[in-house]
């Protein structure tokens, strides 16, 4: 059985999909840490696609 946690729980069901956690965050990442946000969606688009 996995989590409660939707979002792990998407990333285990969907293929290719994985979660990145965002420590020391709230709601609304995008204002509370923009640059990590900044980062991780630098790393995405720089992966080729499956």
């Amino acid at each position: 059985m996995t989590s409660g946690h939707p979002g792990r729980r998407l990333a285990q069901l969907l293929p290719g999909e994985r979660l990145v956690e965002i420590d020391d965050s709230r709601t609304p990442i995008p204002e509370d840490r923009p640059r990590r946000l900044a980062a991780v969606l630098r790393g995405f688009i720089a992966e080729p696609a499956p």
